[in-house]
């Protein structure tokens, strides 16, 4: 009390800038004492299903960088997007977000009276660059929390002895910003009680794919623990492409990323649930993910609660890297004296951080079945050659059957005239065909189907041979068909006259779908393979399938790259490493190999007693071992080639090609471009040589309307003689400099050499013959003509009645005459 009159005065200052206005209203002195303090209490829980005031929590402001907590409703639509985009589910919360940049933002819970115990509870979720403390009204840390790699509610447990001197205390939700400046943080049901927090409830089974909450805990106070995240919301470069339970990007899992640099008592736990005690074996199975090329191991231990210390050794381990792929484990869990939880633990040999996940854990009544599984083995390779067909049988609701047989069909100007498998042997094999002649009609169709293939857990690719020749030919189907699903999928189709050879087909079977990112989902069912033949409009339309194979490999359309402004190539590592390609057909298969040969790679640095060249252009220049691709006539059959087809070029530009470049004998080389519709131009005809000389040539490219490809074939002729190689190609951006031809002194030895010279003595015998024959065919000439002079001579034709004996003896004089002077 004052004993004297007192003046209350408000002050108001102005401080720098024009946006600080102060207002004052309703104020009111009365004779009264004001409220004290509310006392201390020892629980309370909010829900913040109102004000936070309501639940006698308040905000924390000592100065002007200190922000209040924001308030949001579920039923609100205004305010933070990422406040609103948590809030489904809940009714309300409170959040903080990156509009207190640089800020803090704290609340502060009602005083509590001291005991020996208290229990803190509440869920969070942080995102992001923002992190939340935990502390005590003297500012002691109690926890810190940071950002979840995928953001959701989950629930945090903390236990903690006040100290004896705080008769009272309050715990302060403190959340602050990073540098990075986005995210938000959030926080509902806060929880806080005197004594331990409730026992964890005790669980029979275990069950969790962790879309949902399944009570896993973790170290959560360390920066880099076990964390929830899938790859859609946390781009993590480590993280797997898709969860196991689903296969997409959005499922969700366990992951952690650390690093051996840790300290040794900061072990990274995930604690399942309390497991009640078993008598009986059970199985544990999960799935778990380990692609790091650094040294790392997974370790699972059984915590029984009747033991005081942690156990030492794990039940399971696993060491080094498993491959980008998601593998299943099962391991027994035998007798327990106690209560038990199932620990999951990474380990490190490494400074580089080690990067493990685990998806699907799966606690079963009964213990895991122990059985080799047998080495996956395809049911439904086929080459046709047994008389039952492999097991292959035709669709009874088809309209006509396929038929096996043994060399050509009956049909004219349609079908193979041999199966594939023998194609280059004597023998004659057999292949399956549908027959068009009558009494088949237009759209009829036949439909083979194979045995039933097991599943497997790897990507699955199906081949075969086919033969669509006449001009007739309808359409050949191939589909997928999943008994345990009921779907049969169209998988691969072709229509019309494929040309006179068999052709093959490479096609994924199992997979269901593919994602944006270039994951894919795989169909792990067992599944069957159906052929489907559909006539068409004529006779001429036999389609025949042979050699079906079904092998664990990864065929999937690879994806397009885009054009390129330059490129080259020293084939010092072969040919695709460059993005060039070898012997490719126009329709881009690859597979005609009666007409196209594969190029020969040659390494310097593997030279040997029967090398063809002692060293290539790029040895001439860097005085280094080298390599390059060639072809031999002698090797080759004529009319067949050899090709080389660089990397898409962009259009609308001149472009300079460099190469160099062998040929001599038989060969004949030429260099066009290709456009992306198939148009064909030529760029250069490269002239029969015989000398064995390297040559490095450029040449001009004409700016193009389209996409192209530059294009190298050679085609041997008939004397299949010579030698071609290819080094050195480039293709710049631009006109070249010079156009010019010129010559290295490195030269070919050994056969290249002798087909050289056998060449050159050739033409030169070639050459003789023809003149001797030109000299003989002109003394023949000569000798007729003079029989026919002579004959003349001796047989005149009679004269005239007029002419005189003295006039005959003198013209008979004077061609007498007339021949000896053509004699002499």
């Amino acid at each position: 009390m004052y004993d004297e009159h007192v003046q209350i005065q408000f002050v108001a200052f102005i401080a720098g800038g024009h946006e600080g206005d102060v207002a004052l209203d309703d104020i009111t002195l009365v004779d009264n004492v004001c409220n004290v303090p509310k006392p201390a209490i020892t629980h309370s829980h909010c829900q913040f299903n109102s004000h936070p005031n309501k639940c006698n929590y308040n905000d924390y402001l000592p100065n002007h960088t200190w922000y209040p907590w924001k308030h949001q409703y579920a039923s609100w639509h205004i305010g933070s997007t990422t406040s609103i985009g948590i809030s489904k589910g809940v009714n309300s919360f409170l959040y903080a977000d990156i509009e207190q940049e640089n800020k803090h933002v704290a609340i502060v819970s009602p005083n509590f009276e001291y005991g020996e115990r208290y229990c803190l509870q509440f869920y969070y979720i942080i995102k992001q660059d923002f992190s939340l403390n935990i502390r005590s009204s003297n500012q002691s840390l109690l926890s810190s929390l940071t950002r979840q790699m995928a953001p959701s509610w989950a629930k945090h447990s903390l236990e903690w002895e006040p100290l004896k001197e705080d008769e009272q205390f309050a715990i302060m939700f403190e959340a602050k910003i990073g540098h990075k400046r986005n995210g938000f943080v959030a926080i509902d049901d806060i929880s806080i009680g005197k004594g331990h927090c409730p026992v964890p409830k005790i669980v029979d089974k275990i069950d969790c794919n962790f879309e949902k909450d399944c009570d896993l805990s973790t170290n959560i106070s360390l920066a880099n623990g076990w964390q929830l995240s899938n790859k859609e919301t946390y781009k993590h470069t480590k993280l797997p492409n898709i969860d196991n339970t689903y296969g997409t990007p959005s499922g969700h899992y366990y992951f952690i990323s650390f690093r051996h640099t840790q300290p040794p008592t900061e072990r990274n736990f995930l604690r399942t649930p309390v497991v009640e005690m078993t008598t009986n074996k059970r199985c544990l199975q999960f799935y778990y993910y380990m692609n790091s090329n650094v040294i790392s191991s997974l370790n699972v231990y059984i915590d029984d609660a009747s033991i005081k210390h942690f156990p030492v050794d794990p039940i399971w381990h696993s060491i080094g890297k498993k491959g980008n792929r998601w593998n299943r484990v099962q391991v027994d869990i035998g007798y327990t004296k106690g209560n038990y939880s199932i620990v999951f633990e990474p380990r490190s040999g490494s400074e580089h951080h080690v990067d493990i996940a685990i998806d699907d854990v799966v606690l079963l009544n009964k213990t895991c079945i122990k059985v080799i599984e047998p080495k996956w083995t395809s049911t439904i390779d086929c080459d046709f050659e047994s008389e039952n067909i492999c097991g292959y049988k035709d669709e009874h609701t088809a309209k006509f059957n396929w038929t096996q047989i043994k060399g050509k069909t009956k049909t004219i100007n349609s079908g193979p005239t041999q199966d594939h498998t023998y194609i280059s042997e004597e023998k004659e094999g057999n292949y399956m065909y549908i027959e068009t002649s009558n009494p088949r009609i237009p759209f009829d169709a036949a439909e083979l189907s194979s045995p039933l293939l097991p599943t497997s857990a790897d990507s699955k690719c199906l081949q075969f041979w086919y033969h669509m020749h006449g001009k007739s030919i309808g359409s050949l189907e191939v589909y997928r068909v999943t008994p345990a699903i009921n779907e049969k999928m169209l998988l691969w189709s072709n229509t019309g006259d494929q040309g006179d050879n068999w052709k093959k087909a490479i096609l994924p079977l199992n997979v269901k779908r593919y994602f944006k990112n270039g994951s894919k989902e795989l169909l792990n069912h067992s599944m069957k393979v159906h052929f489907k033949g559909i006539v068409g409009y004529g006779y001429e339309g036999d389609i025949a399938i042979d050699d079906v194979k079904v092998v664990i490999m990864s065929c999937d359309p690879p994806p397009e790259s885009p054009p390129v402004n330059e490129t080259s190539c020293d084939f010092e590592n072969g040919v695709t490493r460059c993005g060039f390609e070898e012997n490719t057909n126009e329709d881009g298969s690859g597979d005609d190999r009666e007409n196209v040969l594969d190029w020969t790679f040659f390494n310097a640095s593997s030279i040997n007693g029967n090398q063809t060249i002692s060293n290539d252009t790029h040895v001439v220049l860097s005085q280094n071992q080298s390599s390059y691709i060639f072809a031999k006539a002698a090797e080759l059959k004529t009319g067949q080639r050899v090709v080389l087809t660089s990397p898409d070029i962009s259009a609308g530009f001149y472009n300079c090609l460099h190469y160099s470049y062998v040929s001599t004998g038989d060969f004949v080389i030429d260099i066009y471009t290709k456009s992306s519709s198939g148009k064909i131009d030529m760029v250069y005809a490269l002239p029969r040589r015989h000398q064995s000389t390297w040559r490095r040539h450029r040449v001009n490219i004409l700016p193009q309307e389209e996409t192209f490809t530059v294009v190298f074939e050679g085609v041997v002729g008939r004397v299949r003689t010579g030698f071609m190689a290819l080094d050195d190609v480039m293709i710049e951006n631009g006109k070249c400099t010079t156009v010019a031809v010129s010559e290295a002194p490195q030269t070919l030895v050994n056969e290249a050499t002798e087909q050289s010279k056998t060449t050159d003595s050739l033409s030169y015998k070639i050459t003789i013959a023809f003149l001797s024959v030109l000299f003989a065919i002109t003394m023949i000439l000569l000798v007729l003509l003079s029989i026919y002079y002579w004959k003349q001579l001796k047989h005149p034709k009679a004269s005239d009645d007029s002419t005189t004996d003295n006039e005959l003896r003198e013209k008979e004089e004077t061609d007498k005459n007339a021949y000896a002077s053509f004699e002499t």
